[in-house]
């Protein structure tokens, strides 16, 4: 989440997702307990944007971390994944920290800012750290999730 010095960007839907994924692998969550947690983390941060990551244990036990935000600038140099992803892989379409998949990809090419993946019919899906939009003839284009990708909250909200 981005905790840009005097707010969350994206809250609820952050928690929304949290919530959805937490179902769907039997994981305990008190959403209001993950809110809880991520203000008070950030209130040892005022005015200083970070990069704030929420960990839910299966219990429900939340642990907050966070790093200082340093925005990219420019065009960045990326790579196009040497392997396919499976589009049947449920890790992908949740936020967890099971990340074999991205940090294999990420491996294979060290030099690169970031990977394009792609799946086993050739469409592509996601960077390892982030949402594809594409622009093409004016139009704003992102793959559609059964392409075997997580929905970010951006990437919902654009939709909408």
């Amino acid at each position: 989440l981005l905790w840009d010095g005097a707010a969350f960007r994206r809250l609820e839907r952050h928690i929304a997702r949290a919530a959805s994924s937490a179902t769907f692998f039997g994981f305990s969550l008190d959403a209001g307990a993950l809110r809880r947690g991520l203000l008070e983390h950030v209130r040892n941060h005022p005015g200083v944007p970070r990069r704030v990551r929420a960990l839910i244990s299966r219990r429900g036990e939340v642990r907050v971390e966070s790093q200082p935000f340093r925005p990219t600038e420019g065009p960045l140099q990326v790579a196009l994944a040497q392997e396919p992803v499976s589009s049947r892989d449920p890790f992908l379409f949740h936020k967890t920290t099971h990340r074999d998949v991205y940090d294999l990809r990420r491996r294979d090419a060290p030099d690169a800012a970031d990977v394009l993946l792609w799946n086993e019919r050739g469409e592509l899906t996601e960077f390892t750290v982030g949402n594809l939009v594409l622009e093409l003839g004016g139009a704003l284009l992102t793959p559609p999730r059964g392409a075997g990708l997580l929905a970010g909250v951006l990437r919902a909200e654009g939709l909408e």
